[in-house]
């Protein structure tokens, strides 16, 4: 079937007995009498719907961008024909909308939408980031880059002091203590209902809040599933990279969550860590470094290679080897020069 594209509410058919797929959602929508305007049009026009064998086609999906303002407008209708619309006590007609942006695939009378942006499907063990949308009763709801958002349980992340407890009515009133709405999270991926809703959990020591460092996308094909998604890198000044599996790509300077001299670093020793990290500002070099590892995981991207330690490390070097600023990176000849040696390491996505 040719491919077409669809914006965010625009109507794929009013066929009935047609089967909803994923990307769309049915609406039921009311058929106005033409006679109530003399028939003349205005907003109580019939409606004429359409179908999706008559939407925009596109050859080149690269061109999509360019396409999305050129599709065309649901036309006007006319009820100067006489025709009465559906009687009162008849159900009112249904029809199948786009709920987002991609290409319509169609079989039978199966009908979906495949977004242009791949999501993230998830599997057990992911370590993912993503962004705090609110807080509900017990829990939060986080945005991983998915079709749905994640649950994260109050009882799957560690209370301030590392009390090994139940939960009670106190924890659930204070949780926008421990993360509000819009405040970066990392996680593992626990479960995966039947629903197809993500649970996650914040146990670890390493996960939790994310604070005064760098965020960048990509789409999670370029994340490739490793033993570590979390290293540091080989630079001027320590800095933390954070590959998560969804996609979102978290940079740091270095935290020490070591054992720093003692046998045994304790929970109290590591909120004290991460609380130092949160508030001190970082100085105009180490900022120069986050954005140049910004910069080179961008690069990766625009090229299309596999996003990991050996790959940005080769972009990073190689920009300080031609003596670029972090500005003259993101420049189209100096993209392809500090991408060449990612070839080499076998990064490069077939």
């Amino acid at each position: 079937m040719t491919d077409l594209l669809v914006v965010p509410g625009q109507v794929l058919t009013t066929e009935q007995g047609f089967l909803r797929g994923h990307g769309c959602y049915v609406e039921t929508f009311e058929v106005a009498n033409s006679s109530d305007n003399g028939g003349g049009g205005g907003d109580d026009q019939v409606e004429i719907e359409i179908e999706a064998s008559n939407m925009m086609q596109i050859d080149n999906l690269d061109d999509v961008d360019n396409d999305v303002d050129k599709l065309p407008a649901p036309p006007a209708s006319s009820s100067a024909d006489g025709n009465e619309p559906t009687s009162e006590g008849k159900a009112n007609p249904q029809r199948l909308v786009s709920s987002l942006l991609g290409v319509v695939h169609r079989v039978n009378k199966l009908i979906s939408v495949h977004p242009l942006t791949p999501l993230y499907n998830a599997s057990v063990g992911d370590l993912i980031v993503g962004r705090v949308t609110s807080v509900q009763s017990n829990r939060w709801l986080v945005s991983v880059g998915s079709n749905k958002l994640a649950n994260l349980m109050l009882s799957s992340v560690n209370l301030p002091g590392g009390d090994q407890r139940l939960r009670n009515k106190e924890d659930s009133l204070a949780m926008r203590d421990l993360f509000k709405e819009g405040d970066l999270v990392s996680g593992e991926v626990q479960q995966i209902n039947n629903d197809g809703n993500i649970n996650i959990h914040a146990r670890s020591s390493r996960y939790g809040l994310l604070e005064n460092g760098l965020l960048t996308t990509l789409p999670p094909c370029l994340i490739k599933r490793s033993k570590s998604h979390n290293f540091l890198l080989e630079s001027k000044t320590p800095i933390d990279v954070l590959l998560g599996c969804n996609g979102w790509c978290w940079i740091q300077r270095h935290v020490d969550l070591d054992n720093r001299g003692v046998e045994v670093i304790t929970v109290e020793e590591i909120e004290r860590i991460k609380k130092r990290h949160g508030t001190t500002t970082c100085d105009d070099s180490v900022k120069e470094d986050l954005t140049r590892v910004k910069n080179a995981i961008e690069i990766l991207k625009i090229c299309f290679r596999y996003v990991n330690k050996s790959t940005i490390t080769v972009v990073y070097k190689k920009s300080l080897e031609l003596g670029l600023s972090t500005d003259d990176m993101m420049r189209g000849e100096n993209i392809i020069a500090c991408s060449a040696g990612t070839r080499n390491a076998g990064a490069k996505i077939m």
